[in-house]
């Protein structure tokens, strides 16, 4: 069986490789590992909020059911993921909540309700409301909506799936 090591220290008896030469190999491995991010994590259900970085950004911060929050880019998170792995749409232009207030000037909902292309969310789940940013499908101009659901197999009670996140 061949390692790393084995294999290094037979080319330097052989004078193939210098002892120098193989303490820069190994040095530059070392500053390698310590650069190399943390490992992937399991895909994130964004279950408590998905907040973007800036208005334009990639980058979300997504906070799972038990209030981890995680580093992920919009670009790889989805509207769904099925039982066998499989996901959903991508999240951008595609993740809605329906029947939704928009939050007026007074900061109070308007008795109307639409359905919200959202950008970002912030849920209490507790409470079975969430506060969206987002826009009706069509329109231009984010606005603050509120949206509820009173029981877990409601529409407005899904969340999405992000993969290749990091902890935050």
């Amino acid at each position: 069986m061949f390692s790393a090591w084995n294999i290094v220290r037979k080319l330097s008896s052989m004078k193939i490789i210098s002892t120098t030469t193989i303490a820069l190999i190994l040095l530059c491995k070392l500053v390698q590992l310590q650069q190399k991010p943390a490992g992937a994590v399991e895909p994130q259900q964004c279950g408590n909020g998905f907040v973007l970085f800036s208005y334009y950004s990639d980058s979300v911060s997504c906070t799972n059911y038990g209030n981890v929050v995680y580093s992920c880019k919009v670009s790889k998170c989805f509207t769904a993921m099925s039982s066998t792995g499989q996901f959903g749409k991508p999240y951008k232009d595609n993740f809605i909540f329906k029947n939704c207030h928009r939050i007026d000037a007074s900061d109070h909902p308007t008795k109307s309700t639409v359905t919200v292309v959202a950008a970002e969310f912030v849920a209490d789940n507790g409470n079975g409301k969430l506060e969206a940013h987002g826009t009706p499908p069509g329109q231009k101009g984010r606005r603050e909506y509120v949206c509820y659901w009173s029981k877990t197999d409601n529409f407005n009670n899904h969340r999405p799936w992000c993969t290749d996140c990091s902890l935050y």
